[in-house]
Parts: structure tokens; sequence; C-alpha cells
């Protein structure tokens, strides 16, 4: 009798920033500065006290300590779930690490629609449920990093982006985009080079000075006017590092960031209309496809598009057709869920448009234009 058993996928989903000691980003973030509450006893200013003095009273001294605790935002919408792993990863390196006094996970569903304030969740069996704006911190020792891949409703339609502006009048706030550079259009952010920088250490967004690269006469862009920047990172050990020596220390550095405001719907709302989406045919959207993917993910396309999808063989395939080819650039835009969210990853289905299947794959079961 054949036992069939789930596929697994053992492959390193941050292979740049998998351990404490191979990941020099957070560095700047790990020197342990005096707490400004904690105390400990000084035993060798003790000892010499008995000896001066025959006095045996205990010498205090300041407590060591790691200043910021790490909020850490988990954006949880379907397309996210292509993430888990990723997430699961990069969660365990940042509680692993040293840095932070404190790591706490926040869970964010950004295709859910929401009229304001965005509700967050916790971790755990209750679940509790809560504004984003409760997560302000008043006393400048709370990070907030935002885990995403901007695809979700709230992203398109400002939300997401007055919930950044609530938290960078208090605290420092930046934004981990799961996709490649390349693929961040897909989503709404749309963050440019920028150069940032702090006056002191832990400052919170609002008090960053914004200029454009390149420029010299130091004045920020004209769309800052009135917003403030939020970094764009990569999940990468400079892109993080960089960010972590601008929080950590009073210096300047270059960026990816967008420009936030808290009436962001508001401003969209005066802007010219969107666009209703184009009607692609089949061959169309092919066609569109094999304009901005490599060789690698058409070739991965054709090979997920014979089968029904689910999490293990979107995982597995890539590792064993394509060695070195990672979840990033598995597809032409998010694949659509066809099964409820939150299940088991073997239950977990997704599926190519039907009218693009049938034309778009050759016999030997390609993509072709």
């Amino acid at each position: 009798m054949t036992v069939r058993r789930p596929l697994r996928c053992s492959r390193r989903f941050l292979p740049r920033c998998r351990t404490p000691e191979g990941s020099p980003g957070a560095r700047p973030l790990m020197r342990a500065s005096p707490s400004p509450w904690a105390t400990v006893v000084d035993e060798e200013a003790t000892a010499i006290r008995a000896a001066d003095d025959g006095m045996w009273l205990p010498v205090w001294q300041p407590d060591l300590w790691h200043k910021f605790e790490l909020s850490l935002v988990v954006d949880t919408a379907p397309s996210m779930e292509l993430w888990q792993n990723t997430v699961t990863e990069f969660r365990k390196l940042t509680r692993r690490q040293g840095a932070f006094r404190d790591v706490r996970v926040h869970l964010m569903d950004s295709s859910e629609p929401s009229a304001g304030d965005p509700v967050l969740r916790a971790e755990g069996p209750g679940r509790a449920r809560y504004r984003a704006r409760d997560l302000a911190d008043p006393t400048v020792r709370r990070l907030v990093l935002v885990l995403t891949d901007a695809i979700g409703s709230t992203w398109h339609d400002g939300v997401a982006y007055e919930m950044l502006a609530r938290w960078y009048e208090q605290m420092p706030v930046a934004v981990a985009h799961v996709l490649p550079q390349r693929l961040w259009t897909w989503g709404r952010l749309s963050p440019s080079r920028l150069r940032l920088s702090a006056t002191a250490p832990g400052v919170p967004n609002r008090q960053l000075r914004v200029r454009a690269c390149g420029r010299v006469d130091g004045d920020a862009p004209a769309a800052a006017k009135g917003a403030v920047a939020v970094p764009v990172l990569n999940l990468s050990q400079a892109w993080l590092g960089d960010w972590a020596k601008l929080v950590s220390t009073a210096t300047t550095i270059e960026t990816t960031a967008v420009l936030a405001h808290r009436d962001h719907r508001k401003r969209l709302a005066a802007g010219p209309p969107a666009e209703p989406p184009e009607e692609l045919s089949p061959r169309s959207r092919v066609l569109r496809f094999r304009t901005y993917a490599s060789a690698q993910a058409f070739q991965l396309a054709g090979l997920l598009a014979a089968a029904p999808l689910n999490l293990p063989l979107i995982r597995l395939v890539p590792t064993r057709a394509a060695p070195g080819f990672g979840t990033a650039g598995a597809g032409g835009g998010p694949p659509r869920r066809s099964a409820p969210a939150r299940f088991p990853e073997q239950r977990l289905r997704w599926s190519v448009r039907g009218d693009v299947r049938v034309p778009g794959r050759s016999p030997r079961g390609t993509l072709v234009g």
C-alpha cells in the first residue's frame, strides 16, 4: 500500500538574514544602553565601599537594556498566504537576535474593507481585536514594521496610508515588502528614492528631514509638503541595516520611501478618477505577462498551469524544476484563491484563469504567446 505524504519544502526563505551572527542588518539596534528605571547591584563598588567605610550598603547602577520594542504588523490578506514561511522565519529572526526588548506580532487583513482605522488582531487563542491607533507609543520606545505585499484593498483606497500616518506622528515606522523591488508595482506602494536624515536616535518619522536624491539645494520634493516619508524596505541585510542605522543613530541614509498623508483618502478622491481595468483577451494577457516576466517566471508559470495549485506544490515546483528560483517570481500576478482562507496548507487551492490556461498552453505544457 502506498502512503501519500504531504509535500514539504525545506528551502530557506530568508537565506541572507537567517542567523543572528550572519545578520549585520540589526547590529546597530543590538547595542545596550543604561535603563532609565531598572537598576542592579554593582558588586565591585559595593565591596570597595565596605573595605573603605566598613559599611555593607549596596551600590546601585543602571541596568543595561535595549531601548526599543518591535511591533511587527503582519498582513494576512489572501495573497500573503504564499509568504507564510517567509513571515514565520522573519518573525523568529527578530525574536532571537536580541536587538529588541520585546517583539509582538499584530495581524492585519488588508483585504477587509475599512471605513476608518483598520482592525488589528493579536496572536494566540484569544485573538483580541483592537484598532491600529492603539499601537501608538508617545514614549518613542516602540518601532513599527509592517510586513506586507501591499496588494490588499486598504492599500488602494488610502486607509493603510492613513494608518501609517497615525503611527509616524509618535514612532519610527517602516514597511517591509515581501516582493522583490521590481514587482512592487503590483501593489499600491510606489516609493521613490529619498534621502532621510535623523537629528537624534529614535525620532518619529515626522521629525525626519526629507530630500530628493541628487539634489543639492536641500529642499524636500514638492510631493512631500504636508506628508511624511515612510521607508519601504526589502527583506535583505542592506535594506534593513540602513533603517536600523536611521533609527538607532543620528545619521542620513538613502532609501526608498512613500509619502503618506493623514488625509490620504481625501486626496485620492480629489485627484483624477481611476481608469477602469482594461479587458484583455487571453492571448493579450499572456503577451503582457511575457513583457515583464523573467524567463524563469515564464517557465514556472507554464509548469504551474498544468495542475491544480496549492501551497506545497507552488513551493516544491521551483526547487525541483527550476532550482534557485524563489517564490517571489511564481507568476505574473497574484493567483486567484478558490478555497476559504486559513485552512491547512494541503487544503488551500488556487487557480489560473480558465480562459488563459487553454489558449495559453502549448502541447508541451509551456505558455505560448
